[in-house]
C-alpha cells in the first residue's frame, strides 16, 4: 500500500488536510469555490422532465379513456319509480300545507281584529300602522308612577 492510500494513516491524515484546506478556502473566500458537475445535474433535471412527461401522459390517457366510456342516458323502470316515504306519512302535501300556514299568517297581519276590546285595543295592518305613526309621531312615554 502506498502513503496516498485513504485507508492508510497517513492517506486520511493527508486527506483530511487537503479537506481542511478547501474549507479554509470556502471560509475565507465567501462561497464554495467547486461548481456541481454539470453532468450530474443534466441527469438530475432529465429525469425530472421524464417524470413530468409520465405523468402527463397517464393523466391524458385515463382522461381519454373515460371520455370514450359513457354510462347508459336511459334511465331505468326502478329509477322512473316515484319514491314514496314509508309510513306514517305525517304530512301528505307538505307545499299545501306550508301555503295554508302563510296565508294564516298573511291574513293575521294585513288584517283588523280586536286584541283587547275592553281597552279597545286592535291589530292593523303593518302599512296602516306606518301611515300612522308617520302623520301622528310616535305617542309619549307614559309619566312614571302612572298606570299605564
Amino acid at each position: 500500500m502506498t502513503a496516498s492510500h485513504p485507508q492508510t494513516p497517513d492517506g486520511a491524515l493527508a486527506q483530511a488536510e487537503r479537506e481542511e484546506a478547501a474549507l479554509g478556502d470556502a471560509v475565507r473566500r465567501g462561497f464554495e469555490p467547486r461548481d456541481a458537475p454539470p453532468r450530474a445535474a443534466m441527469f438530475a433535471m432529465l429525469g425530472v422532465f421524464t417524470l413530468i412527461a409520465v405523468a402527463v401522459g397517464s393523466v391524458a390517457g385515463l382522461f381519454s379513456l373515460f371520455a370514450a366510456w359513457r354510462a347508459p342516458d336511459e334511465a331505468t323502470a326502478l329509477e322512473r319509480m316515484p319514491i314514496t316515504p314509508s309510513a306514517p306519512r305525517l304530512q301528505i302535501d307538505p307545499p299545501a300545507d306550508r301555503r295554508a300556514i302563510e296565508a294564516a299568517a298573511r291574513a293575521k297581519l294585513d288584517g283588523y281584529a280586536w286584541v283587547d276590546p275592553p281597552a279597545g285595543r286592535v291589530r292593523i295592518p303593518i302599512d296602516r300602522a306606518m301611515e300612522l305613526l308617520a302623520h301622528q309621531g310616535w305617542p309619549d312615554e307614559p309619566k312614571r308612577g302612572a298606570a299605564p
